[in-house]
């Protein structure tokens, strides 16, 4: 069976928001896609993931399974990426650096 990643995004999204609308926030998607997703990979799944009110969406016992799952794959998957990219624990960002101008003028031009 092929799964579908972004399936998988939103799933996590909603599980996360607890409702449509919020995963479709998170997603930059419309509550009406985010349903339509969920109803799709419940389909493929043969299974129900959430118990449905108009409350929200909270996840039932098959729901909380596959929950434990897709978390460990999201985390894989981003250390994955991290890792093709040379950043796996490794700082990333600007320095700014801030001395008097004979300092700066003697020290930094070494730097």
């Amino acid at each position: 069976m092929a799964y579908d990643w972004d399936d998988m995004r939103v799933f996590l999204a909603v599980a996360r928001a607890e409702s449509l609308s919020g995963a479709g926030k998170k997603l930059k998607l419309d509550p009406a896609t985010v349903g339509r997703r969920i109803a799709r990979l419940e389909d493929r799944l043969g299974a129900a993931l959430f118990a449905k009110s108009v409350q929200g969406y909270v996840l039932n016992s098959e729901g909380e399974r596959l929950l434990a799952h897709a978390m460990r794959a999201e985390t894989a998957l981003a250390q994955g990426t991290e890792e093709l990219h040379g950043q796996a624990g490794q700082l990333s960002g600007v320095v700014r650096i801030g001395a008097p101008d004979g300092s700066a003028n003697y020290l930094l031009p070494q730097v």
